[in-house]
């Protein structure tokens, strides 16, 4: 997948040279090929509910099939937390218990209203913006272009 956005965000992080990412609700998991190429020495889970071949583990964000602190960065792009808000709520209440002390979680969304959500459901005193980004490619799931993104715990 190319997608030059979703690479400038990554590329921001600091993070370490070998560990562990989880994507949440990944659906068929597109940016599986960019965070292999942006972090080569990790190993990659991804989780939806559905099953699609490209997943790693089929679960439920609420109920995670992993013990606590076991990631160095959690990645959300766009959840659908307007329509599907009790269970997002949940999955963003916990999601934090799964990274690592030094590590992080990065979320997108599409909306200020997500946003504000979703900063309710984390830890509002520590989230941060990230650098600006390129120009939306308008395609996929860059093809808005305000995008808000989030950092937490870094």
């Amino acid at each position: 997948m190319d997608n030059p956005r979703l690479a400038a965000l990554l590329r921001q992080l600091r993070l370490p040279a070998i560990g562990r990412s989880l994507s949440i609700g990944a659906g068929f998991y597109q940016e599986a090929p960019l965070l292999t190429q942006i972090f080569p020495n990790w190993h990659h889970y991804a989780i939806d509910i559905n099953h699609y071949p490209t997943l790693t583990v089929v679960a439920d964000g609420q109920f995670l099939p992993f013990a606590p602190s076991t990631f160095d960065f959690i990645l959300i792009r766009h959840p659908d937390v307007e329509t599907k808000a009790n269970r997002w709520r949940i999955i963003f209440e916990s999601a934090l218990s799964y990274v690592t002390p030094n590590g992080g979680m990065m979320i997108t969304c599409y909306t200020y209203m997500e946003a504000q959500l979703i900063q309710t459901w984390t830890a509002p005193d520590q989230v941060f913006g990230l650098d600006v980004l390129p120009p939306p490619d308008l395609v996929g799931h860059d093809c808005y272009g305000n995008l808000y993104n989030f950092l937490i715990k870094f």
